[in-house]
């Protein structure tokens, strides 16, 4: 059997998700950030499980927050070793994920000696921002600023660009964590989803 060329450009075209418009993207984001600060404006107290790798220098804690039952945001904050360490905060609706905001901070020696002659240190954090709509990523945002004092920090963050990741693997890695947060138990399940 032989198919025209139109019908099977037709045909091709059905199978290729149509990208939303700019606008409508720009309403999906106004919409996920009123839901992002409806939840943070509620202020709800949090379950905690605290986690630590016998013979590995991670550890952190787990927190979910819940409204009616249902949980509405976790946030898994984690140091790997004593020169940086991750925040992971994921925001629910529905039982559904609609935004990430992860904020991983690391530090080095280097820039001036402190003035009690100390080595000085460069401190350095990245933020990334993942948006999604029916469980497919709509924006991903990553900004990355490192200074030499918590204060010169917060500037530069605040000045540097949102810019799309160049690197995928960490969007990947949250994405994962973002799956598996809500089942978990205990300690033990969370330091496997870590592996």
């Amino acid at each position: 059997m032989h198919f025209r060329p139109a019908f099977i450009v037709v045909a091709a075209s059905c199978l290729i998700a149509t990208p939303a418009s700019a606008d409508e993207t720009e309403d999906h984001i106004k919409t996920i950030r009123a839901q992002y600060a409806a939840i943070e404006a509620v202020g709800t107290k949090g379950e905690e499980i605290k986690f630590e790798a016998e013979g590995d220098p991670l550890s952190g804690t787990l927190t979910r927050f819940r409204k009616d039952g249902q949980m509405v945001k976790a946030v898994l904050s984690y140091t790997s070793g004593d020169h940086g360490g991750s925040d992971e905060r994921f925001y629910y609706r529905d039982g559904k994920l609609f935004f990430i905001h992860v904020t991983d901070s690391s530090w080095k020696f280097g820039g001036k000696p402190a003035s009690n002659g100390q080595p000085g240190t460069i401190d350095e954090v990245t933020e990334h921002r993942i948006y999604l709509h029916d469980g497919k990523v709509i924006r991903n945002l990553t900004k990355t600023a490192s200074a030499e004092s918590g204060e010169d920090l917060a500037k530069a963050l605040a000045k540097a660009e949102n810019k799309a990741p160049v690197d995928r693997e960490r969007e990947t890695a949250v994405l994962s964590h973002a799956s598996a947060l809500p089942g978990l138990k205990d300690a033990a399940a969370i330091l496997k989803m870590m592996e």
